[in-house]
């Protein structure tokens, strides 16, 4: 990986800044989303694949369960779905920010101590 870095002209590196988030909007007239497109979850949390699949499967009840196609029936099914799943998101996302605190926060606390030195791929 050293080999590739040091070959990539430093303007063509960026840094991915990693966030949680829960998003308030979920769908929009037939589209709806799921997974980390509506609730982003770190890495570590080890919560996002099990995410996505109880939205998926709460959202094909919700489709299963529609009356018939119309515009309305599936605004009624989209509202479903995020009424089901965001206390669960927001929860979540809680939880893991809790948890990653926990168990990383102690690496803030030894960089700003000095006791570890901070490097960086891009200067």
């Amino acid at each position: 990986m050293k080999d590739i870095f040091d070959a990539t002209p430093k303007n063509l590196i960026s840094k991915v800044f990693l966030e949680e988030k829960v998003f308030q909007t979920w769908y929009n007239g037939r589209s709806v989303l799921i997974g980390d497109a509506c609730h982003k979850l770190l890495p570590g949390a080890g919560q996002g694949a099990v995410m996505a699949m109880k939205d998926a499967i709460v959202l094909a009840n919700c489709i299963y369960n529609m009356k018939d196609l119309s515009d309305e029936s599936i605004k009624t099914a989209f509202a479903s779905f995020y009424r089901q799943r965001y206390p669960e998101a927001e929860n979540v996302i809680k939880s893991s920010a809790f948890f990653t605190k926990m168990m990383f926060g102690h690496v803030r606390i030894l960089l700003q101590s000095g006791a570890v030195c901070k490097t960086s791929i891009v200067e």
